[in-house]
Parts: C-alpha cells; sequence; structure tokens
C-alpha cells in the first residue's frame, strides 16, 4: 500500500478508536479495543473501494458525458456552453490543478481554434470569476467554469481526490471516447498525441491506452498490448482461465512484495488451475524514450539529449529487471511473472498503487477489483498484512474459478 493507502487506513482506526471511546464512556466500559482489535474487525479492502473506486475515479469510456440542462453560461453570461455539436476536451479537476500543466492546454486550445472547445471545470473556485484569474496560465481560449456549476461538473463526473484531475475528450454526440486519469510526465508524450488528433481529426488514434475503471461483477477488457516475460518473449494474461494478478513495485528491499509473496504463494498451491500473474511496471526503451519526450513538452529536459537519456534511465532499471529474472527462476518459477512495459496494463485497468491483487474469472468477470494489500505495524513495528485478507481472496478466487469455462 502506498503511503497515503497507510495514512486513510491509519485515520480509519484512529477515528474508529474515537467513537470505540465516546462508547465506552457513555456506558461505563471498563476497557478499550487495541488499535490492532479495530483494524482485524473491518474489511481490509474496504478503505480501497471507498477511495478507489468508480465512484472517486471518474466516469469512463463509452459513457455519455454529463452536462447542464441549457448549458453554462461563461464570458459574463454572453457564451452558453455545451457538449452537443462540438468535439470537447474537459478538464475536471475537484482540488488544486498543477500549474505546470497549463502549457499544454494552451497550446491545445490554440490547435482547437474555430474546430473544437477546451474546457476547464474547477471545483476549487469560488465563482467563475475567480476561475477564469486561475486559468489565465491555460491561454485566453480556454472556457473556464467555476462555482457551484464546477462542484455539480466534479460530482457529476464523479472526480474527487485521488483520481482528480481527470481530463475527457468527447465527441459530438456527448460521448466519452478517451479518459486520463491525473496527470504524469511518462504519460504526456501519449496523450498529447491523442489529443492532438482528436482535435484535428475526432479521432483518438487506435493504439492509445483507454482507462477503464472495473468494478466487481463487470466484464473485463484487457488492452490489445500484451504484457511481456522478462526477456521479451509476449503474454496474453487470462487465456487460460481465470488469473490473480499481483501488480508489484520493485523486489530489492520492498517488505511489501515478501510479505505479498508469503501470502498469495499458498493459494496459488492451493488454486492450481487458477493463473497467478506478477506482473512489475518497466518503462522499457521506448518508454524512457516517450519519458524524456513528456519531459521535453515541460520543458524539463534542459541540455540531456533524449539518447543519453534513455541509457540513464535503462541503467536505472537494470538492477529491477535483474531482481526480477532471478525472481522468475527461483521463488516464482510456478507464476507468469512479467514486465508491464510502458505501465500500458497499469493505465488500462486503473491501477492506482502498486502491492494490490486483481482477480477475473476465465470468462473476464471481475471477482476482485483492483485493490492495494491493506498493510499495518502496530507494537512491535513489523508491518503486517490484514489477516482476514486470505479468506476474502479465496472467495473471490472461487467465484473467478467457477466462472471459468469448461
Amino acid at each position: 500500500m502506498n503511503e497515503r493507502g497507510l495514512a486513510i487506513a491509519g485515520r480509519r482506526v484512529i477515528v474508529g478508536v474515537g467513537l470505540l471511546a465516546a462508547a465506552a464512556m457513555c456506558v461505563g466500559a471498563a476497557a478499550l479495543p487495541s488499535s490492532y482489535e479495530v483494524w482485524v474487525q473491518h474489511d481490509p479492502f474496504a478503505g480501497a473501494r471507498a477511495d478507489f473506486g468508480a465512484d472517486t475515479q471518474g466516469l469512463s469510456v463509452e459513457q455519455t458525458a454529463p452536462w447542464i440542462d441549457g448549458g453554462v453560461l461563461v464570458d459574463g453570461g454572453a457564451t452558453v456552453l455545451d457538449l452537443i455539436g462540438h468535439r470537447t476536451v474537459l478538464l475536471v479537476a475537484s482540488d488544486a490543478f498543477q500549474s505546470q500543466y497549463d502549457l499544454l492546454f494552451a497550446v491545445w486550445a490554440e490547435l482547437a481554434a474555430g474546430q473544437a472547445q477546451v474546457i476547464a471545470v474547477l471545483a476549487t473556485c469560488a465563482s467563475s470569476g475567480k476561475c477564469l484569474c486561475r486559468c489565465a496560465g491555460l491561454g485566453q481560449q480556454v472556457w473556464a467554469i467555476g462555482g457551484e456549476d464546477a462542484q455539480w461538473l466534479a460530482e457529476a463526473y464523479r472526480v474527487s481526490f485521488p483520481g482528480s484531475p481527470a481530463t475527457y475528450l468527447i465527441d459530438e454526440s456527448g460521448r466519452i471516447v478517451y479518459r486520463l486519469r491525473r496527470f504524469h510526465v511518462r504519460n504526456l508524450d501519449e496523450f498529447d498525441r491523442v489529443v492532438r488528433s482528436f482535435l484535428t481529426t475526432g479521432e483518438v488514434p487506435a493504439d492509445a491506452v483507454r482507462e477503464r475503471v472495473f468494478a466487481e461483477g463487470e466484464q473485463i477488457i484487457w488492452p490489445e498490448m500484451p504484457v511481456q516475460t522478462v526477456v521479451g518473449a509476449p503474454v496474453e494474461l487470462g487465456d487460460d482461465g481465470a488469473v490473480l494478478l499481483y501488480y508489484a513495485g520493485p523486489l530489492d528491499g520492498d517488505r511489501t512484495a515478501t510479505l505479498a509473496f508469503e501470502l498469495l504463494d499458498p493459494l496459488r498451491e492451493e488454486f492450481p488451475d487458477v493463473e497467478f500473474a506478477w506482473v512489475e511496471p518497466c518503462c522499457g526503451a521506448e518508454g524512457c524514450a516517450a519519458l524524456w519526450r513528456g519531459l521535453d513538452l515541460l520543458g524539463w529536459t534542459g541540455e540531456q539529449t533524449q539518447a543519453d537519456y534513455v541509457v540513464q534511465k535503462l541503467r536505472q532499471e537494470a538492477p529491477q529487471v535483474s531482481s526480477l529474472l532471478a525472481f522468475a527462476e527461483e521463488a516464482g518459477r510456478a507464476w507468469t511473472v512479467t514486465l508491464d512495459i510502458q505501465y500500458r496494463l497499469q493505465r488500462s485497468l486503473t491501477i492506482y498503487a502498486s502491492g494490490g491483487v486483481m482477480i477475473i474469472g476465465g470468462d473476464g468477470t471481475v471477482s476482485l477489483p483492483y485493490a492495494p494489500l491493506n498493510i499495518m505495524s502496530f507494537d512491535d513495528g513489523e508491518p503486517m498484512i490484514h489477516p482476514g485478507t486470505a479468506d476474502l481472496l479465496r472467495e473471490a478466487l472461487e467465484e473467478a474459478r467457477a466462472a471459468s469455462p469448461g
């Protein structure tokens, strides 16, 4: 679990203890449960469902884009913004939007002039007037929406922290055709290419990663590009039935990975007909080049050339790849051990943090949406996985196996 996930879990423990303390004062209880006892009483994946479900990650592609009936008044009421009949780039931010990305929106708005519209919805702005001040860096051709309209739209698009900001490409019929959750410099090169294509042709490139959030019971859509083995052979996950996907961080010095393997490997032995996939993100040569191009879009490359940058990044990744290769040949030899080159699987499935699991039936039905493992430390300081995790995973694996053909 990432640091914020641990902080969230910690806050829940504190809140739970506080409520129990209040109850104890009312009834005169002699003793209060420990924070550990409070923690183990809760569903280990409840926090992930609440903070990272479809209600916080934003609407997915193919859905109808919400809008306010009658349109949104901007420019002192002189202009009514609507979606139907226009190609639209829509930024929706429920919290502060990082200004280093303003330049991109200014460029896109210039490119869109006369053939599309770029709209910024900033829910933290008290009014459209204040929103216009914040959007000055986005360029004069970016329409800005603040106040109650922005707050309503942020809720309608289900955009909230940590899924904010979300950027949507919406076609003339009002259908979402592409979505990018948050911003990361490693995605900017492709995102810029996608937006430019959409603005000029109305099309999203066929090879673009299309993010989706998959809830329990939904049919997964595997990305067309496969992950690959450590030695570069392509792998198609889920081809042979149900699959448990563990999305790992680097193995070296990662206590989470050790705890995860200790939890999951016995389950792999218990469910031999389920594919257990250990997936690690990796840039690879092309991903490193794309990362440099993203940095270059922001003017952050300085004097370093793309070729030098790629060599440097690949050297940095070499120990990770070596560790994963050793793992694949030894402890993880019964697993499908793969690299997610350019983070494409991560983005396709909206995997928002490493150290988590997702379980999918052989028919593509999600029995456990992606969720980081719930790991906490208590008095002795040793991290541990929530003791209820194995039973919940076992239940989801049974469902996935039952949904597999044959």
